[in-house]
This record gives C-alpha cells, structure tokens and sequence, in this order.
C-alpha cells in the first residue's frame, strides 16, 4: 500500500485541483470561484473551469471558458452511466495538469457534492494526485447560520472520505449573515459550529470572504460579468452597461475593486502562483 505522504504546508503552489464545494445554496460558491478564476487570470496562470450544478452561474461570470459536467436530464434517464461518465473531461484535465501547467477549477452546486466525492472515490483519484504529485485544494464556503453551518461540516467529512490527501479550506462569507465569531453563543448556529464544524477544522485555513452590499454585487452577477472586468471599465461605460448613474457606478466599481483586492489576499494565503506567472 502506497504510503501517505506529509501534508504540505499552505500555501500549496499551482497549478493544482481547486475545487468548490458546499451542500448549501446560496453560501457565495459561484462569488468564491469567480474570484479564484479572475486571481489566476490577473497573474497570468492558464487555469480551465469546470461545473457541475443544475444553475449554471460560474458559466455566466466567466462564459464559454466554463465547461458543463452536468448531463442531460433525458439522456439520464436512458443513459444512467452518464451520471459518473460526464465527469471524464475533468478527470482529463487533472491527469494533464504536469504537462499543461494549467489549473484545473471545480464548481459544485449543492445537490452534486455527493456527486462529485462519490466519483473521485470510484476512479481513485486521490491515489492518482499523490502518484502525479498534483495537489488538491478544495474550499468549503460557510455563512453564519444553522443550515450552512451544517452543511459545512457534512462536506468537510465527505471530502476528507473521498479525497483523503486534499488541503481543505473554510472559506467565511459575510455577506448576509456577519461574522461567525459574533454569534450568540447561546444560539443554536454557534453552538452547532462549537460542536460539529470547529473540531473538524482544527488548524485549517479559515479564510474570509469580506462583506458587500447587495445592491453593489447583484447587478454584477445578473449581468454575468467578472470582477476584473468591471474593475476596468470607464466610468462612463460601466454607466451605460449597467444602466446607472456614472456616480452609482463608481460605487459599484469601488466596492469591487476592494472586495477583489481583500479575496486576492485570502486567496494568496493557501495558492501561491508559479514564480513565472506573477
């Protein structure tokens, strides 16, 4: 039997497998995978993107660059293998990552988490990553409330099962629900994070998706546009894009930039760039 090898210590330096995953919707995955595509973009490190969730949402940020592994509900239902085939490109592209030099990125939508753990146990890929000396990163997002907390940890465990070798990261959104550490400690979500997340975390990185009004971020995500993207548009563009006041538009533009800038800072925390991309 092939002997587990140390966990390296963070940050883990790419190209490598970074995954997104919760069993929670609406816990700022898509927010989270955009930044991570736009933090490799910026530096110039050549990544693909992969999802697989019933609403597609990373491929609206980021486009055609986003390549579906959800299968076709009707094909399912003749075809059921298509369940586990569908995932063969991403495999593929973990196998290639020593010789590509390219990243490999994973959105998961919630109800497809079990999905995806299931199929790296069956193709043994944590076995295949150790024997390609690829890492694997993997982000688990989590808001200040009972449900997510919950689901946090149920993927925590999944993942830990499935993926033994992945260096998994708790990533705090605090967009809706404010900060973990202000629960209440008589409330039932910091009593269930005390209990069932905390331990299992341990010394893992925590890091922290900072705040941001509603009203800055919505227009952005409606309009499938990625951060770096609007970061760059003239005022008077964004405006007309957004269908906005110039000044409101500055706003919006303001808070991304600092909203980008703050992830890209967590995100340099746990995945360093290759010296030749920065």
């Amino acid at each position: 039997m092939a002997r587990t090898p140390k966990t390296p210590a963070f940050p883990v330096t790419a190209p490598g497998v970074f995954m997104n995953l919760s069993q929670e919707s609406a816990v700022g995955k898509t927010m989270l995978a955009t930044a991570l595509a736009d933090y490799f973009t910026l530096a110039g490190h050549a990544f693909v993107a992969f999802q697989s969730d019933d609403k597609p949402r990373l491929q609206q940020m980021l486009g055609t660059a986003v390549a579906s592994l959800r299968p076709d509900p009707e094909r399912l239902l003749t075809e059921p293998a298509l369940l586990r085939t569908a995932f063969t490109p991403f495999y593929t592209a973990c196998a290639e990552i020593r010789t590509s030099g390219a990243s490999v990125e994973l959105d998961a939508g919630a109800k497809d988490v079990e999905i995806v753990c299931d199929y790296c146990r069956e193709v043994e890929l944590d076995q295949d990553l150790r024997d390609w000396r690829v890492p694997m990163v993997a982000f688990v997002p989590v808001q200040a409330d009972p449900e997510a907390i919950e689901a946090a940890a149920m993927t925590w465990r999944s993942l830990r099962k499935a993926v033994p070798s992945a260096r998994l990261v708790l990533v705090e959104n605090r967009f809706d629900r404010g900060a973990l550490a202000a629960l209440k400690p008589t409330s039932p979500a910091r009593r269930l994070y005390e209990a069932e997340l905390q331990p299992l975390v341990g010394d893992a990185p925590h890091l922290v998706m900072p705040a941001m009004l509603t009203e800055f971020w919505q227009p952005v995500e409606e309009a499938g546009m990625r951060f770096i993207k609007v970061m760059a548009l003239d005022a008077a563009e964004g405006a007309a894009r957004f269908d906005m006041a110039v000044g409101d538009f500055k706003l919006v533009r303001g808070h991304i930039t600092r909203f980008f800038q703050t992830m890209s800072g967590e995100l340099a925390k746990v995945v360093a760039l290759p010296a030749g991309d920065r």
